[in-house]
């Protein structure tokens, strides 16, 4: 069986600071029976600089939730005008 793929937005408020981590969480029906089988996949297409630093499932605290943290790389401050960006995470059942 294929793993699930997602492209979930992450909401920025303020603005990015080159090497500042943010931890953003979503929800997927998987979670709880995939264990360690989540991973960030890149995706670099309009997120240069946006990292996966982490990943953890949390579905021990809340049913289905996954927190990832994402680190910003580039050598410039993202402004605060960028609203949403996306990046991709595999979670397999």
């Amino acid at each position: 069986m294929a793993p699930q793929v997602h492209y979930v937005p992450a909401p920025i408020t303020g603005t990015w600071l080159p090497g500042q981590a943010r931890t953003f969480y979503f929800y997927n029906a998987y979670a709880r029976s995939a264990g360690s089988r989540i991973s960030c996949l890149p995706f670099r297409a309009a997120n240069a600089g946006i990292v996966c630093s982490r990943i953890e499932n949390q579905s021990g605290t809340a049913p289905d939730q996954v927190a990832v943290t994402l680190k910003y790389t580039a050598g410039y401050a993202m402004p605060s005008w960028m609203t949403v960006h996306r990046f991709a995470v595999q979670v397999g059942p």
